[in-house]
């Protein structure tokens, strides 16, 4: 685990492996593996705030039947790693020039600085001997404020030089030099008939239409994909999907995010696309995924369930695809799922070092300084409403389709 977390920051790599090696955690492989991961995410994204459900997946193999309303096995774990770091650093770490916090009531690993240093843009005031004794809401939410601050000066001082090779390789396409990258994000027109809110299909016209909704699964989605596109030096700009100017993005690398997005309007054949099934049942997640031209053994369409989203879903799909945009030398990727949880996980698919290099693998070559063009479906697997994993279940070349 702790080679996904190795692109930059070696420094705290090295600490994080000290600690786990440490007498305190020796015993207690659990232990070491949620450290581990707790360190791997606040390295890698610093801003978007680790859920219950995704640790119990990925730490300790628990499936979608997770609850943590009934099962507390990852508060226990996280308490008990918290007493267990703060004996570390009344013991053998009182003197160490790097201090891991974990706040009380949140799964966020914080790293904290004794001296200029080790860090000297991002300073912290910590005791020589222990860290400080105070009022947990006090220090929960001083830390949280540094956490803030430090993200900040963390994506502000990341180079291209730090970036995991393969997320360069697969990213620095969009790097393009007088061009930033526009994030289109997914803008579901909704029609309000009678103060409930219903799609298309599901309401006679004409009713006002509301189109002031975005998912819950494009806001972190947005967040991870910006604080990426920085470490790149990149400052993207964020455009409804309702509200994107074609003579604005014309010239411009284009980013989709979601199904509800013009992602259909760019040049080339497609192999999926996304349909909205009007004969669904009340409940029933009305988008699928259409495979036109299914390969041997793939199915011919993907949706999620069951219903009703999200609450009850555990299994969504998501198209990913990277195609040419409106104009020459310029490129447009689409991470959109069948609801908003699938777009979600698309992005953080191919914000992953071992994902993007499970599926450059599976591709041919491109031979141009970029990747070649393809579309993937990934399946994902969710988790008491939130994305938990996902592989990759179908995969078109663009070589394929001449």
């Amino acid at each position: 685990m702790l080679n996904e977390m190795s692109s930059g920051r070696w420094g705290e790599v090295e600490y994080v492996k000290k600690i786990t090696s440490s007498h305190l955690l020796r015993d207690s492989e659990g232990l070491q593996r949620l450290l581990q991961f707790l360190a791997q995410e606040a390295l890698r994204r610093p801003s978007i705030p680790l859920r219950e459900q995704e640790i119990a997946a990925k730490v300790y193999g628990l499936t979608e039947e997770f609850d943590p309303r009934l099962d507390s096995k990852v508060r226990v774990q996280m308490k008990r790693l918290r007493e267990r770091l703060a004996k570390y650093y009344e013991e053998t770490g009182s003197e160490d020039s790097i201090v891991l916090q974990l706040p009380p009531g949140t799964y966020h690993l914080c790293f904290l600085y004794r001296d200029h240093e080790a860090e000297p843009e991002a300073q912290a005031i910590v005791s020589a001997k222990r860290p400080l004794a105070v009022d947990w809401r006090v220090w929960a939410a001083a830390t949280a404020a540094l956490a803030i601050a430090l993200s900040a000066v963390l994506l502000g001082q990341r180079s291209g030089s730090e970036i995991d090779p393969v997320l360069r390789a697969f990213w620095s396409p969009f790097a393009s030099v007088g061009s930033q990258p526009v994030v289109i994000y997914g803008n579901n027109p909704l029609y309000d008939s009678g103060g409930t809110l219903r799609g298309v299909g599901e309401a006679p016209e004409p009713t006002p239409v509301n189109d002031s909704f975005t998912g819950v699964g494009e806001v972190p989605a947005a967040i991870e994909i910006n604080n990426l596109l920085r470490m790149f030096k990149l400052v993207p700009s964020f455009r409804r999907a309702l509200n994107i100017s074609w003579e604005e993005a014309k010239d411009r690398n284009l980013i989709f995010l979601g199904a509800h997005t013009a992602f259909k309007e760019l040049p080339g054949p497609r192999t999926f696309d996304f349909v909205d099934r009007t004969t669904a049942p009340p409940g029933e997640v009305r988008n699928e995924i259409v495979n036109l031209r299914p390969g041997p053994g793939e199915p011919d369409h993907f949706t999620a369930g069951p219903p009703p989203c999200c609450r009850s879903t555990t299994v969504d799909h998501a198209l990913i695809a990277f195609t040419p945009a409106l104009a020459p030398r310029r490129y447009a990727l689409v991470m959109a799922g069948v609801t908003t949880l699938g777009t979600e996980e698309a992005v953080s698919f191919l914000c992953r070092p071992a994902s993007v290099r499970a599926l450059l693998s599976r591709l041919p070559p491109a031979g141009s300084g970029r990747p070649p063009y393809f579309e993937a479906v990934i399946l994902v697997h969710i988790g008491n409403g939130a994305p938990i994993g996902s592989e990759i279940v179908a995969l078109h070349a663009r070589s394929e389709l001449k």
